[in-house]
């Protein structure tokens, strides 16, 4: 009870008293000018996420392609730049990821996974971590070539 009554008088007793006033600010508000410029002048850590997500996949596609198509890769990457691939995260939830998934067998779906088109390629590219935030490698990718003839592929069963 004797809790109630403090808490209760500590409520209302600014109210009663006539000694509190509003704090004014004397001048021109300086601080309200360096808070404004602050935030003003502070970057956006959202803003470096694109370019860092297509960093990665350039590096992926830069050391992957080559060895994929040893015929054409290394002629392809010479000439690619950041720009010049599409990109897009896909979702475990997708049939078509899970497709994917049912098909390679070996492979593990990740929560970072991006399917990337550049030219004739299309590249399943699994990261563990975050490549939005971080600068990573890659761990695992599936590179397909569209309009290759499966029958030239020295790994191809007739």
């Amino acid at each position: 009870m004797l809790v109630l009554l403090y808490i209760f008088t500590a409520l209302i007793d600014p109210q009663i008293s006539g000694n509190h006033q509003k704090m004014e600010q004397p001048g021109k508000n300086l601080d309200q000018d360096y808070y404004n410029s602050y935030l003003d002048g502070k970057k956006d850590p959202e803003a470096g996420r694109k370019a860092r997500l297509e960093n990665n996949l350039l590096r992926m596609l830069k050391s992957i392609l080559p060895r994929e198509d040893t015929f054409e890769g290394a002629d392809y990457v010479k000439k690619l730049k950041s720009g010049d691939f599409e990109y897009e995260k896909i979702s475990r939830d997708s049939m078509y990821t899970r497709g994917i998934f049912h098909e390679l067998g070996y492979m593990v779906p990740s929560d970072y996974m991006y399917i990337v088109k550049s030219g004739p390629y299309l590249v399943l590219a699994i990261y563990e971590g975050d490549p939005e935030r971080f600068l990573l490698d890659v761990q695992r990718t599936r590179v397909v070539k569209k309009g290759s003839n499966s029958a030239e592929h020295p790994d191809s069963q007739e």
